[in-house]
């Protein structure tokens, strides 16, 4: 099964967002926006997972997060996949750097690694995915209005549990179904 590590988002952040992505869906992009149950910030893509391997990954998430406390997450600001281009792939939302996320987003790298799950080459950019961009066309007026609001505030919550999610995909897009919750101490 495809699964990843996230931490679902509370009703006022996404609910912002939604807001949020009212007022950008209006432009003449070619972009496919996130849907509502979509929305979380994802800590760990593990990809296709064998089926007994998740009880080995839901022992690791009950262990690390009982090594941390609940934490305030503060989202702000937008951006693009490749930055600073014309012709991006991804648009997200921001997540201010929180010290408690990269200690919990540590801890995940190590205990996974463990059981065979390579670490990630590239440097943690936790961010919420907005849309992805299907062609890079008619986006000059998109990619304005995310630079004018590059700092524009989302909201804050308190991350309480770290989630393992089951992605099934459709042509319809991606469905979520959680496999296990671990609550942060």
């Amino acid at each position: 099964m495809r699964t990843f590590i996230a931490i679902e988002l509370s009703d006022a952040v996404r609910d912002t967002l939604l807001g949020f992505l009212r007022e950008i869906r209006h432009f003449d992009a070619p972009v496919r926006w996130i849907r509502p149950e979509g929305m979380h910030l994802t800590l760990k893509f593990l990809g296709e997972v064998p089926f007994d391997k998740v009880a080995a990954i839901r022992s690791i998430l009950d262990d690390v997060t009982a090594l941390h406390t609940s934490f305030s997450l503060e989202f702000s600001g937008t951006g693009t996949f490749p930055s600073n281009t014309r012709a991006p792939r991804v648009i997200w939302a921001g997540i201010t750097r929180s010290q408690p996320m990269e200690a919990l987003y540590k801890d995940l790298e190590d205990g996974l690694e463990t059981i065979g799950f390579p670490r990630e080459r590239r440097r943690f950019h936790p961010h919420l995915t907005l849309g992805r961009v299907k062609a890079p066309r008619n986006l000059e007026a998109l990619l304005d209005f995310l630079h004018r609001n590059d700092r524009a505030a989302f909201g804050t919550m308190q991350a309480g549990s770290v989630i393992l999610f089951k992605s099934l995909l459709k042509p319809t897009g991606a469905e979520y179904s959680r496999i296990h919750t671990a609550g942060l101490s």
